[in-house]
């Protein structure tokens, strides 16, 4: 009888399990150990696999999940996507947004049905269990012992939950010395005294702790190692020890290089973090080794390509030089001339890539609005040096997106009597509907972002009649000055005043430990107050599950984007005794390109390939294996042969494109 009874219990508890769709719910921020469970579960479902790749030093689990129709295969024939979360350890929202993503796939056979998808639900476990720790505090650093301080021990001076509130937080302490004020603002928020003001600084700030070591610092040898999110090789930060001794020196960091080395079929990756790809293009204008629009020729190789070694050159003009010179066929690329000048690695996005980036950019706003979320927010933080996603693009060669998830709106300010123009607003208007305006509205509206005084109405009219200025560019400059304008002494940044609005306005006074009296061991008496960790880039748990169904089946219209070759028509002419002209066309039915201007320049990924066989064949014009480098979104390219054949027959044209489908198709001679 209770046998019976178990196995009915059994049964039943089965049931309720086979019948409950969801892995996880996302009521609340799951731990790291937790993480690793879930994931461990979805790796059973007959669409899924989970890829051990390595354990960390502290002993987690360090896998990715890979959901798609070929999970039990080899042999890849879809391209794939890679999506990687929360690799600095700091953004819990962007684990929950991996799980999501990865729930949603098992759910829906529908978004694996022509791609692969490997997903890293946490790039930096160890980071991420300070969330999750009490004292909170914010942490970045996976298990690798540094000595911070180069001194002779290592995590010897870290931090202290002095006040026991359960938060690291800030010290303050009246000094002579003190450089600080409280800000009008926020009784919570201590800023620079501004000297031109007359504002005398006050207070000495420091992070919550003793000084351990007694060497006159606090804090500044904590335990926590590196930044899984700042290990990969392109612009790496040597000496700074956050980053590790070199590009994929720690363990978390090589197995994930060598993982997607080791599947070409990833064509594109999303990095759910602190950076926002889909909503601000990556930054450009960082210093490059080499200006490739002013590029000066060597002696040694100016007089094999006919080219003045004292003028400078453009890439294209250098190219076009290289090939006059080259054997018939063989293609010049920007990483050949990079390589044989000596140019060094591209720094900055290519001109071609950032156009993508752009028309995504705005397709994102638009998903938003039309989703009735449009939301003044915070500009996104730029990828970092060393970041996957950076990496992604410049070495990977593929398109490469990210998203934030979450910011802090801007702050909500009195309404003043404005001109009532936007710089969006200008930037859509014609030069004739700008000028129209007026002086004093234009005047106006220069005022208001900040213009230069050299800059008045009277010299932007001039130049937008003499063709050198459009009110895009107008635009753009003012936007661009805005977002780059310096914090100075005695001033609150955009964000602060913003996280100060938020806090009043949402979290109503939660996001501050209030100041209070502390007697310190070695400072004496101190206050100990100030913003709570993750206050600033994680929102509240019951936040979670809207941000998610919001933000993130967004991935799902990019992967649609992503570059698929076919071939669309095959043209057969008969020349007379046995040779043919066949003309293929390939077609691109994404709106990506195949591949990108960076993957074109570094010749990475690997190029779709033409198979034409059949018997006794003969190339009078054309290779029987054809490199098809590249193709733009939504084109085609057509390759011509010209063959030989003794009989008449049946041959077989094969495209094979590793990160974009491909096709096979008959043709009868």
């Amino acid at each position: 009888m209770k046998k019976t009874l178990f196995l009915l219990c059994f049964l039943a508890s089965f049931s309720i399990l086979k019948a409950q769709k969801s892995y996880v719910e996302f009521t609340n921020y799951h731990s790291t150990s937790e993480v690793e469970a879930i994931i461990a579960k979805m790796g059973g479902n007959a669409n899924a696999n989970l890829h051990m790749l390595t354990m960390t030093p502290e002993g987690r689990i360090y896998g990715v999940l890979e959901i798609g129709k070929e999970v039990k295969s080899k042999q890849k024939n879809l391209p794939a996507i890679f999506v990687a979360a929360n690799m600095e350890g700091d953004r819990p929202l962007s684990t929950e947004a991996a799980l999501f993503l990865a729930q949603n796939l098992l759910e829906n056979a529908k978004y694996y049905e022509n791609y692969t998808w490997y997903i890293l639900a946490n790039g930096n476990p160890h980071a991420s269990l300070s969330y999750f720790s009490k004292p909170l505090y914010a942490n970045t650093g996976n298990s690798t012992l540094i000595n911070d301080d180069m001194d002779d021990a290592t995590d010897e001076d870290g931090f202290e939950d002095l006040n026991k509130d359960g938060f690291i937080t800030q010290m303050r302490v009246k000094s002579p010395e003190g450089k600080y004020i409280i800000d009008p603002l926020s009784p919570y928020v201590m800023r620079k005294a501004n000297a031109s003001k007359g504002e005398i600084g006050v207070y000495k700030l420091y992070s919550e702790g003793n000084d351990n070591d007694n060497d006159g610092k606090y804090n500044e040898d904590p335990a926590g190692g590196v930044n899984i999110g700042k290990t990969f090789p392109h612009l790496f930060k040597y000496f700074d020890p956050k980053s590790g001794l070199y590009p994929g020196n720690e363990a978390e960091t090589f197995v994930l290089i060598e993982f997607i080395m080791n599947r070409p079929e990833i064509a594109m990756t999303f990095t759910f973090g602190s950076s926002n790809f889909v909503l601000q293009q990556p930054k450009a204008g960082r210093k490059a080794k080499a200006d490739l629009n002013k590029i000066k020729i060597p002696k040694r190789w100016a007089s094999y390509i006919n080219a003045d070694p004292d003028k400078n050159y453009k890439m294209a003009e250098v190219m076009e030089m290289v090939a006059k010179v080259m054997p018939p066929g063989m293609e010049v690329t920007e990483s050949m001339i990079a390589s044989m000048l000596g140019l060094g690695a591209a720094v900055n996005p290519l001109s071609d890539d950032l156009s993508f980036y752009g028309e995504i950019n705005k397709e994102y706003k638009e998903y938003l609005k039309k989703n009735k979320a449009e939301q003044k927010r915070l500009k996104p933080q730029g990828a970092k040096n060393g970041s996957f996603e950076l990496w992604s693009y410049y070495q990977l060669g593929v398109p490469s997106f990210s998203m934030d998830l979450w910011a802090i709106p801007e702050a909500t300010e009195e309404k003043k009597e404005t001109s009532g123009i936007t710089l969006d607003k200008v930037e859509n208007m014609s030069t004739e509907e700008f000028i129209e305006l007026g002086n004093d509205k234009i005047s106006a509206f220069l005022k208001e972002n900040n213009a230069p005084e050299q800059y008045s109405a009277e010299k932007i009219i001039e130049l937008l009649n003499g063709g050198k200025l459009t009110t895009k560019m107008l635009a753009g400059l003012l936007k661009k000055m805005a977002e780059n304008a310096p914090k100075k002494d005695g001033e609150l940044s955009k964000a602060d005043k913003a996280f100060i609005s938020y806090d009043k306005n949402t979290t109503h006074g939660k996001s501050f430990v209030q100041w209070e009296k502390f007697n310190h061991p070695q400072l004496g008496e101190v206050e100990i107050g100030g913003i709570i960790p993750y206050a600033k880039t994680t929102p509240a748990p019951e936040n979670i599950d809207s941000i998610l169904n919001l933000k993130v089946p967004y991935i799902y219209q990019l992967s649609d984007k992503l570059a698929q070759l076919k071939i669309k028509d095959i043209k057969l002419k008969d020349l007379g005794k046995g040779v043919y002209q066949i003309d293929v066309f390939i077609h691109n039915s994404g709106s990506l390109p195949f591949v990108t201007a960076m993957g074109k320049r570094n010749n990475h990924p690997a190029p779709a390939t033409i198979d034409i066989s059949g018997s006794n064949l003969t190339f009078l014009k054309g290779y029987k294996h054809t490199a098809i480098k590249s193709i733009d979104g939504l084109s085609t390219k057509k390759v011509s042969f010209i063959i030989q054949s003794a009989k008449k027959q049946s041959i077989e044209i094969k495209l094979k494109a590793t990160q974009a489908s491909g096709e096979i198709k008959k043709l009868n001679l």
